[in-house]
């Protein structure tokens, strides 16, 4: 009896590799055509199959998207093939069968799917293990053993490259980075990739200098843990490039208080924000004027005033390091009194 449908199954089933081509395995695209000709669904062993595929694409680095993308593709040539052999007028069990293929489909994509996802658990975890070994590394002062440049190398790192260290609190979200860990409940990142900042939309974030070597990115740990603590206590990002005379001075602000006197009023700001004026227009009223836009007069009563108020005078260079310590601890004594 003339199978026109059982006929087409069996020439395209002959076209199984030009149909896997870079998509699937051809040996996923057999399993279906047996399967169809078999009149069946998927047998356990056939599932295991593709839960390896699964597997060995996340192992190879490719997206989940485009496994799964591979067998809709696949799928749709093995039905336009079935279609073009089996020919016109559409033969009686044509739609069956195509029932019977798209219910193969979110069988096997569901198999690889799971495999692709334990394979990159795998592989997260791993990855989690091995970036906290290189953190232990480098804040216990072993950057320049062999051991700690074959775990960078090991994490794709250039031993010899700059690195950046970024570090949040635990409670907020985990980033979209590579390299992280949780660690004295913090998270730390510890990326070559000098935008890793963007990572955290976090109200308080510590970022480290851009160091070179593991020496740099064991100083870059450091970098990141004090800018923190300034982080937390201001409640917003700190870089310790901009604010590194206010992150050291915070890790000993219990020593340098008695340095000050009454000091000024937290709630009067533009006495600090003149000392500052006064500094970065070159030591001079006029300039400090012009930055800030006000009339010399003005802001010579302010420096005035802040002298008398915090006891410093804020026109030496003396004076102007105990004024930013001031702006210090009136800005951390607001912050923690909200």
């Amino acid at each position: 009896m003339n199978d026109p449908v059982g006929t087409a199954i069996s020439q395209v089933r002959a076209l199984a590799d030009e149909i896997a081509q870079a998509l699937v395995r051809p040996d996923s695209v057999r399993a279906v055509l047996a399967g169809l000709a078999e009149r069946r669904l998927p047998t356990d062993a056939e599932i295991d199959a593709e839960r390896r595929f699964g597997q060995a694409g996340a192992v190879r680095g490719i997206p989940a998207e485009s496994v799964v993308s591979a067998y809709h593709q696949a799928f749709r040539r093995i039905w336009e093939k079935l279609v073009e052999y089996a020919g016109p007028p559409r033969p009686y069990g044509l739609l069956d069968l195509a029932d019977l293929l798209w219910s193969w489909l979110p069988v096997l994509t569901a198999a690889a799917t799971d495999g692709y996802e334990e394979a990159w658990r795998r592989q997260r975890d791993d990855q989690r293990r091995d970036t906290a070994e290189l953190i232990r590394l480098l804040a216990t002062g072993q950057a320049g053993t062999e051991v700690c440049r074959a775990l960078a190398h090991a994490l794709d790192f250039d031993p010899d490259g700059d690195f950046q260290v970024v570090s949040a609190l635990d409670s907020q979200v985990a980033p979209e980075a590579a390299h992280w860990v949780v660690r004295g409940g913090r998270i730390v990142v510890i990326t070559q990739d000098v935008g890793a900042v963007d990572l955290f939309a976090a109200p308080a974030v510590g970022v480290s200098l851009v160091r070179p070597g593991l020496a740099g990115a064991a100083a870059a740990l450091l970098d990141a843990d004090s800018a923190l603590d300034l982080a937390v206590a201001l409640h917003r990002p700190v870089d310790f490039r901009t604010d590194w005379l206010w992150i050291t001075m915070l890790r000993h602000l219990h020593r340098l208080r008695p340095l000050l006197g009454a000091g000024r009023p937290a709630d009067q700001p533009q006495f600090g924000q003149a000392a500052r004026a006064y500094g970065d227009g070159g030591w001079s009223i006029a300039g400090a004027a012009e930055n800030l836009g006000l009339h010399p007069n003005t802001v010579r009563y302010r420096l005035e005033r802040l002298g008398q108020l915090a006891n410093l005078d804020p026109r030496s260079i003396a004076g102007q390091r105990l004024s930013v310590l001031q702006d210090l601890v009136n800005e951390v004594d607001t912050r923690r009194a909200d």
